[in-house]
């Protein structure tokens, strides 16, 4: 009896030691003890059990220093299991545990009534709780189950076991202040509050017990000008019905680009200097940024399902300081049209976002640079359209970039899998307003600098004697001439629509032949 008593004595000094361990000590799982680091915090994991054989008899496990907590983790409602970190309500909680040479001590000692395990068991066990992300799991509140059938599907024993996860719940509960409901905020005026940022629950203290329900906020009460006639607060954008001509206020760009329907339109008029937060678009919307509006970020995520149109429109007459997108997308957006009317720092986006996807920088532009990540995939290249702004640097590969006509100029071209000629679009050239080069459609680097991509200002057709010759590498050869003959040659030019015209491009007229140049007769115009 003496000996029993001693048993069960150094078994509860062993669970007090479990329970009682200090927040600053570093556990690797021995004697079921394990540290986790989530999100800068680190958590302390604790797991025993009681063995009950068949016989009745009971023996902490869980306690040895060869008896270990391996991982904790989450196991989602489609069986895939996730960092303990991914953890939402409904997942499950897991706890890996490794039991060597386990045995009922108790019949042992009275003579091996019940028989001997000597084996070592490796399982995941499975606890349920799904109030895991705020509520503390001290040594008064467990996460329980059962493992049934220990050694054999034919013997009644079993394995309580508990998870304690000490000094702090999954999620930091998020302190407010006793107060009435504002327009962004829930009110409860009885006493200060807690919410779990996970479940949404409200709690009267920070170990998420005591649940409460607390007044709704508000909401906005714009008027016309996006300005709430309760709290003074300008909203960020409006979304705009061009087939009403109507505006409906929201406080935020992100509210107003999820609440927007088919056909409708995003205007973001203001946004606070502090404010970091970028402007998310994963659906079809148009987007305009006005004139004195600066955001910090417009990223395009992957379009999440909710095609409000065929095409997105992002405008910008503001300032973006950063255009980006994801890498790629498995839905990808139809087509996206991003217009700059104002100033761009950076645009870093991927062809692999969208199957169609155009840039054009306007008159007014101005683009810090362009960066283009060379992807390997099927959709069309991102065209770039430099219409009369300034484009700093640009850089991308010729698997994924053309640069189509304009009268923009660039500081700065560089090609990052080939010669820079390979960017250029059909039928584009580089022309070089301060070069006597002046126009051309090869380069042997990767880098150009101080040009303008433009279609040649004109084409030409040459006729001989009123018949049409045909140019063979930018030459006519006109055959059966002899010394002395006359022939009469003219010369049609007709202006391109798209790009520099000739009075922009410093071009002049002559006719060439046998490596000499010979001025057009004065009586004979060339057009």
């Amino acid at each position: 009896m003496k000996k029993r008593l001693l048993v069960m004595l150094l078994l509860l000094c062993l669970l007090l030691t479990a329970l009682t361990a200090t927040a600053g000590a570093e556990y690797t799982g021995a004697g079921g003890l394990l540290d986790c680091t989530l999100d800068g915090r680190t958590f302390h994991f604790s797991i025993n059990g009681r063995y009950r054989c068949e016989s009745n008899h009971t023996t902490g496990v869980l306690y040895a220093e060869d008896h270990k907590l391996l991982s904790v983790e989450a196991k989602k409602s489609d069986g895939t299991v996730v960092p303990i970190a991914e953890w939402r309500p409904g997942d499950k909680i897991l706890a890996k545990v490794e039991i060597p040479n386990f045995n009922c001590s108790r019949c042992i000692e009275d003579g091996g009534l019940c028989g001997s395990m000597n084996k070592t068991i490796n399982a995941t066990i499975e606890f349920t709780g799904d109030d895991f992300c705020h509520r503390w799991r001290n040594s008064n509140n467990p996460l329980t189950t059962r493992m049934d059938h220990i050694r054999g599907a034919d013997t009644n024993d079993y394995i309580d076991f508990n998870l304690y996860c000490y000094d702090t719940s999954l999620y930091q509960l998020r302190h407010h202040d006793a107060g009435k409901p504002t327009c962004e905020e829930d009110g409860y005026a009885v006493a200060d509050w807690y919410r779990c940022p996970c479940c949404g629950k409200c709690f009267l203290n920070s170990n998420g017990t005591s649940e409460i329900t607390v007044e709704k906020k508000l909401g906005h009460n714009f008027n016309a000008n996006g300005v709430c006639q309760r709290c003074s607060r300008q909203a960020e954008a409006y979304i705009y019905n061009p087939t009403t001509q109507s505006k409906s206020y929201r406080a935020t760009a992100t509210e107003a680009i999820a609440d927007a329907s088919t056909g409708e339109e995003v205007i973001v008029v203001s946004y606070a200097a502090d404010k970091t937060d970028p402007i998310v678009l994963n659906k079809a919307v148009d987007l305009t940024v006005n004139t004195g509006v600066t955001v910090p970020e417009i990223r395009l995520e992957a379009l999440s399902g909710q095609n409000t149109g065929a095409y997105t429109n992002i405008n910008n007459y503001g300032n973006v300081k950063l255009l980006s997108s994801a890498t790629a997308a498995q839905q990808l957006y139809p087509s996206i049209f991003i217009s700059n009317h104002g100033s761009i720092d950076e645009i870093t986006v991927s062809s692999a976002i969208a199957q169609d996807l155009t840039i054009s920088n306007t008159d007014t532009g101005i683009i810090g640079e362009i960066n283009i990540s060379q992807t390997d995939n099927p959709t069309p290249k991102v065209q770039v359209t430099n219409n009369g702004g300034t484009i700093t640097t640009l850089s991308g590969s010729p698997k994924n970039v053309a640069l189509c006509t304009g009268t923009g100029s660039y500081g700065t071209i560089t090609s990052t899998g080939g010669t820079a000629d390979q960017l250029l679009d059909t039928n584009c050239y580089f022309y070089f307003p301060n070069d006597g080069q002046k126009w051309a459609n090869k380069c042997a680097e990767s880098k150009v600098s101080g040009v303008i991509v433009s279609y040649a200002p004109f084409t030409v057709k040459v006729s001989r004697d009123g018949s049409a010759l045909t140019a063979s590498n930018g030459s006519y050869t006109i055959d059966g001439v002899n010394a002395n003959d006359t022939v009469a040659l003219s010369a049609v030019f007709t202006s391109n629509e798209n790009g520099l015209t000739a009075d922009k491009s410093t071009i002049t007229s002559r006719w060439y032949y046998k490596g000499e140049s010979k001025n057009a007769s004065e009586d004979n115009t060339l057009y």
